[in-house]
């Protein structure tokens, strides 16, 4: 018997306790989102073989697109494709690599194969892209590198055009890609101010607008950050949303404010973990949260443009990533610790688990390196041992 589209559509469904809403085109193509990701199935008839030992010509296709936590598409232009066409091996064991506009892998089995293929397809499309997203922004790095460390070579040696120290290397950087920048007075070291654009991040003023500023400290240490990315404290309608029932409120409760701390840590945890690069802090006093990269240099250190537009490119992509889950969780009073961790490690089903105590206590945990079920416990266990503070703050009030 045949395969139809629809026999690929009730077996999906069958794959889904809590349903999967699917869309069919027309009598070849199934179309459906899973994990942020577009799916598209498409059943293909092949011409008809005087093989005898061809069982079927019925192939199973299916094209999985990656996209962000925006949901915006990985997107490739003609002379990145051709570049990464020539660096990627395409075709893999079980699916190929499409890098045509955008990124996505193809997966191809027989009718035979159906449960078997698609069990795969929706098991490993995900981590499989989010794998060679990373190692394209890798390759991209490395390129980027290269290429300035090849152009400082073949630099003119002119004293006009030739950087004398750290500030100048960044200035000289700053005025060829046309960045606008203004110079601030500090005791020690030097603070240049600039800005960007942004897709998603919104400021307290509603713009697509990220400042970010770079300060040498004057001895050993230069910083790119972004001041007041957010403010813990602030109640009053801002970025986009209003964080409190009463936007004419001047200050939160203690049970709050320990509320979104416990969230923050929470955020700074997944951000870690997702990013090599850049850190979070959190002023206590004034509320101000921001994002930084920090990096060993002398005043006489010259950095390379790749430097520089890798510290700014960073920050971008930060604040761009967690926006929302910011406003829609740390910032949302009506969110709780518990649902913000569910949330935001993908979880389920929480498992409890004393134990963890321990882990939350030590250092640089690898969120990448555990399992499934070890994220459940720490997320767990975050969310129970900050709901506890916030018990014992309130019961001594």
């Amino acid at each position: 018997m045949k395969l139809t589209i629809n026999d690929i559509k009730l077996q999906i469904e069958a794959m889904f306790e809590n349903g999967i809403n699917i869309e069919q085109s027309d009598d070849s193509m199934l179309e459906l989102e899973y994990q942020g990701f577009p799916y598209c199935i498409k059943l293909v008839e092949d011409e008809k073989t005087d093989d005898i030992t061809a069982s079927s010509n019925q192939r199973v296709l299916c094209q999985v697109i990656y996209k962000n936590d925006n949901g915006d598409a990985f997107e490739i232009n003609d002379a990145l494709e051709k570049l990464l066409t020539e660096k990627f091996e395409l075709q893999q064991s079980d699916f190929q690599i499409g890098f045509h506009q955008a990124l996505s892998i193809i997966w191809q089995f027989n009718d035979e194969a159906l449960e078997e293929g698609l069990v795969k397809i929706f098991e490993h499309s995900k981590e499989i892209l989010e794998k060679i997203k990373v190692q394209i922004t890798e390759l991209i790095q490395k390129l980027q590198s290269q290429q300035d460390e090849q152009g400082s070579q073949e630099q003119d040696t002119s004293e006009k055009s030739k950087p004398e120290n750290l500030l100048s290397s960044i200035e000289l950087f700053f005025k060829q890609q046309d960045w606008k920048y203004q110079m601030a007075e500090v005791d020690t070291g030097f603070l240049l101010k600039s800005g960007f654009g942004t897709k998603v991040y919104l400021d307290k003023d509603k713009d697509n607008y990220l400042p970010i500023h770079i300060r040498f400290d004057g001895k050993n240490y230069l910083t790119f950050y972004s001041p007041f990315a957010y403010n813990l404290h602030q109640v009053e309608k801002t970025y986009g949303v209003s964080t409190a029932k009463d936007s004419r409120v001047k200050n939160i409760t203690s049970d709050v404010l320990i509320a979104r701390q416990a969230k923050l840590a929470l955020l700074n945890l997944k951000m870690s973990s997702s990013h090599k690069y850049g850190s979070m802090s959190y002023d206590r006093d004034d509320g101000e949260v921001r994002y930084e990269i920090s990096m060993y240099a002398e005043e006489q250190t010259l950095l390379t443009n790749n430097q520089v537009k890798l510290g700014t490119f960073i920050l971008r992509e930060i604040l761009e990533s967690h926006h929302t889950r910011f406003i829609d969780g740390v910032l949302n009073d009506n969110t709780s610790i518990e649902e913000f961790s569910l949330q935001l490690f993908e979880i389920s089903k929480p498992d409890s688990n004393k134990e963890m105590v321990e882990v939350l206590s030590s250092q640089g945990v690898d969120l990448e390196g555990l399992s499934y079920e070890q994220k459940e416990r720490i997320a767990k266990k975050i969310a129970e041992l900050s709901q506890d503070i916030i018990n014992e703050e309130s019961s001594s009030h």
